[in-house]
């Protein structure tokens, strides 16, 4: 038998606390001692960190030197004009009167792809866009959230997060979102007429000697738009109808949905600031789809039925998939930037519903292109720039642009191909194959 005493747990934690008070109150009253390695920043009493240590800019800006890098805007300058997008486009385009919904340009426009596409563009600017993404470097993590509550169900909520690894690699994502509640006919809170959702993520890296530098993101947007088809009145001719509380719409089924993702890579090798090999990678898929319930009263908004359906979700869906590979010279100087480089193109189109072998182009090709960029720069007085590609057996584009303090100015001419939409669509509720040429679009501005 054991003849220890019982254990006093709480007078060895009361004593271990005493001592090891005693030990850090000897540690502060002991003299400094010189310290090796790193040193700890005092960010909580000084302002060490802020947009002078959060600076960005754009890929072609950083590759070509047009602009330093910029730091964080924190002013509240136009702020209330980010909310809608056609403040933002400053009414250059038009929508269906709701948020987030399909945009149409009320000018005429080229297409900055001459070859082949889908021909879905009406959600573009929900989308990323790979030219825009504003690369980083930070000397802290840095984190910015930015939302927008509209009347009606309406909101816009954008937030993003990005931080360097080290002083020569960052790493950084943005989520933004459009959600918009009917207008009309709504049964409940919630009920959309427009949910939106994306995402992407970024890096940028540069070798130690700055030979190697490299630029990558990744986006992914879901665009749904429940559609309705519009007012529906006994008297077209009475305006005052469309604003009843009790007007109705032409459907209430039916729903369009664009799906787009994108992987890019950009990187190249300097010799020299004015002599570079560089390489761009882009793989890009872009999906389109149409559902209605045919065993509703929706069915009385179509003029044709060319697939007759008794199932309620069933969809006329389409995809394009394509696979981007350029491959050149680039170079800066002070003043002046160029880049010279021949461009494959990989395409395919897949319809759904429609037999392509009959169709009498090419849903599966690859295009190459030849093609130029150069501009100048003085100081902040005078920039101009001109670029153009070539298509080869198709379309070919040439674009110039001044900026001045004094005067501004643009000038386009493009030849491209139709949209695959253009040419032939065949879904549940229309068909069409039609022969199209190549376009020609001229513009000054």
């Amino acid at each position: 038998m054991d003849n220890f005493a019982p254990v006093n747990k709480k007078r060895i934690f009361f004593s271990f606390l005493i001592v090891t008070m005693a030990f850090t109150a000897i540690g502060q009253n002991m003299p400094p001692v010189a310290k090796r390695g790193s040193t700890v920043i005092d960010d909580s009493t000084k302002n060490v960190y802020g947009p002078s240590t959060t600076l960005y800019n754009f890929e072609k800006n950083i590759i070509y030197n047009l602009d330093s890098l910029k730091p964080s805007d924190t002013t509240l300058i136009d702020f209330h004009y980010n909310f809608h997008p056609l403040d933002q486009l400053k009414y250059t385009y038009h929508d269906l009167g709701n948020l987030g919904t399909a945009l149409n340009p009320l000018f005429t426009s080229s297409p900055n792809t001459i070859g082949a596409r889908l021909g879905v563009d009406a959600f573009d600017y929900y989308l990323f866009d790979p030219a825009k993404i504003e690369y980083y470097d930070t000397k802290s993590p840095y984190s910015w959230f930015r939302s927008t509550w509209g009347g009606g169900g309406r909101s816009k909520t954008e937030v993003g997060y990005t931080r360097n690894i080290n002083p020569r690699w960052n790493f950084g994502g943005n989520y933004k979102s459009y959600l918009a509640d009917k207008q009309v006919q709504k049964l409940r809170r919630g009920d959309r007429n427009v949910e939106s959702i994306g995402y992407n993520f970024f890096t940028s890296y540069r070798s130690k000697n700055e030979k190697y530098w490299l630029f990558s993101s990744f986006d992914r947007t879901k665009h749904q738009q429940f559609e309705q088809g519009g007012l529906s009145v006994s008297d077209s001719s009475n305006i005052d109808l469309f604003f009843s509380a009790y007007v109705g719409t032409f459907m209430s089924t039916a729903k369009s949905t664009f799906f787009k993702n994108n992987v890019h890579l950009y990187h190249d090798y300097r010799l020299s600031e004015f002599f570079r090999f560089f390489h761009t990678l882009d793989r890009e898929k872009r999906t389109a789809s149409f559902t209605a319930d045919q065993t509703s009263g929706d069915i009385d908004f179509f003029d044709n039925i060319e697939i007759v359906s008794l199932e309620k979700e069933e969809e006329d869906f389409n995809k394009f998939t394509e696979l981007n590979n350029r491959l050149g010279v680039n170079g800066a100087a002070k003043n002046f930037y160029y880049s010279a480089y021949i461009q494959r193109r990989d395409i395919k189109m897949e319809y759904q519903w429609m037999n392509t072998d009959s169709l009498g182009i090419k849903t599966e090709n690859a295009e190459h292109y030849a093609g130029f960029e150069s501009g100048w720069k003085v100081k902040d007085l005078f920039r101009a720039q001109i670029e153009g590609k070539v298509m080869l057996n198709g379309g070919s584009q040439f674009k110039g642009e001044i900026s001045s303090k004094w005067l501004e100015g643009k000038a386009s001419r493009t030849v491209y191909l139709p949209s695959f939409y253009q040419y032939a669509y065949r879904g549940h509720y229309d068909y069409w194959n039609f022969n199209y040429d190549l376009s020609t679009h001229t513009h000054y501005n």
